[in-house]
């Protein structure tokens, strides 16, 4: 008898080399990473299921914020760090959603 879990799994039917068919359960497909602040999917980045298998260069990409926020959010956090920094505006007037990724901005643009 299958596990509860196998259970639930979605089923294939397979044929196998005897000629016989046979029920197989089917894997899920795995669901790309998202933008922490509009729900986007992150370009660069793999599906769920294949970075497990993936070697460690192509897990990590090298732009900051690049595995956490899309291409746009990632623009406008620096132009906001940037203001923040000049002196144009105050970090207290920065949207509170993307306060944090701009304070850490703001220190890589430092150091």
């Amino acid at each position: 008898m299958a596990s509860p879990g196998e259970r639930r799994k979605k089923k294939k039917f397979k044929r196998i080399p005897s000629g016989r068919t046979k029920k197989v359960s089917v894997k899920k497909r795995g669901s790309r990473k998202k933008c922490a602040l509009c729900s986007k999917p992150v370009s660069g980045t793999l599906l769920s299921r294949k970075e497990a298998k993936a070697s460690l260069s192509k897990k990590r990409p090298s732009a900051p914020f690049a595995g956490e926020l899309c291409n746009a959010c990632r623009a406008r956090v620096f132009e906001e760090a940037f203001k923040v920094k000049t002196g144009f505006k105050k970090i207290t007037e920065v949207e509170l959603v993307t306060r944090e990724y701009v304070k850490k901005a703001v220190k890589k643009v430092e150091g």
